[in-house]
């Protein structure tokens, strides 16, 4: 599946960002799989930021994605994730990576991280930035351990 059949409101938010600007340059499989990687992040984070919803309707969401993720590491109907699946067959994107950006989306859910402890910032930072990183640098053909160093 490719991120055309991204739901829209994903297209729309990846289309209307500066990201894309950025993106369009790249090879059509690499700005496929940034554009997926950017509409799952987008999604988490519009779940995390919501301040119409109640937390426990946010977290059953956050744990729905952490579902959708899980099937489509085996296989299964990976629901709101599928498009998610080239990306990550095409480059080796890892599980960890997606549930740990959902995790620290979870983080802002649990407790409005504000003026952390250093080790719930570095923790919350490896979250929902370098989890990002880890999967980008995959998506642009970087090798597994230089891709962690940087």
């Amino acid at each position: 599946m490719s991120t055309a059949q991204m739901p829209e409101s994903l297209r729309k938010s990846v289309a209307g960002s500066s990201f894309y600007a950025g993106m369009r340059i790249l090879p059509r499989a690499e700005r496929e799989a940034m554009f997926a990687i950017y509409g799952f992040c987008r999604a988490v984070d519009d779940i995390a930021d919501d301040q119409q919803g109640n937390r426990a309707m946010r977290t059953a969401q956050m744990q729905q994605w952490r579902d959708d993720i899980s099937a489509l590491y085996v296989g299964r109907n990976a629901g709101q994730a599928a498009f998610l699946a080239d990306a990550v067959q095409q480059f080796g994107l890892e599980q960890a990576d997606f549930i740990a950006v959902i995790d620290g989306m979870q983080m802002d859910l649990d407790g409005d991280i504000r003026w952390p402890a250093f080790a719930t910032l570095d923790l919350y930072c490896d979250r929902v930035a370098s989890a990002v990183g880890r999967l980008s640098v995959r998506t642009f053909g970087m090798e597994r351990d230089p891709g962690l160093a940087l």
